[in-house]
């Protein structure tokens, strides 16, 4: 048996299992670097608490913390740039919810959650560079805190 016949298979085997590691990796960290954003349709100022979301792999409610970013009333604004969001690798987000609060009467409000947000729902899997944005329904919430 000659050298090449034994080390070069097994050069081959570990250059194929060092391919597949690397393509595992990679498909573990499709769902990075996503941005967050909040459209904020209330007519006073939000602050931004967390977000919790659900994938559809494994219909697993997760959440990412963004507190105390601060949403003008009618705007729009990144709150949550590059994150993990873990479970949603390769697969459509379900459905995302603020928790946030709400500036009434010279002060911040309760907490407050909206609806589940699935304007997404048919959109692509959870990429690398994914753009996601939580939209906040107009309604007077400083009229449910009195």
């Amino acid at each position: 048996m000659s050298i090449t016949s034994v080390f070069v298979p097994r050069i081959l085997v570990a250059a194929g299992l060092a391919t597949a590691i690397g393509g595992a990796v990679a498909i573990a960290d499709e769902c990075k670097d996503v941005d967050i954003s909040v459209a904020n349709g209330k007519g006073v100022k939000i602050k931004t608490i967390k977000v919790e979301y659900e994938c559809q792999y494994d219909n697993t409610a997760r959440t990412e913390q963004i507190p105390n970013v601060e949403v003008a009333a009618g705007a729009s604004k990144l709150v949550a740039p590059k994150q993990n969001l873990a479970g949603c690798e390769a697969h459509k987000m379900l459905w995302m919810k603020l928790h946030f609060q709400a500036f009434c009467g010279g002060k911040w409000s309760k907490e407050f959650v909206t609806q589940p947000d699935k304007t997404f729902l048919n959109d692509a899997p959870c990429g690398r560079g994914r753009k996601y944005t939580v939209t906040v329904p107009d309604s007077n919430v400083c009229e449910q805190i009195k």
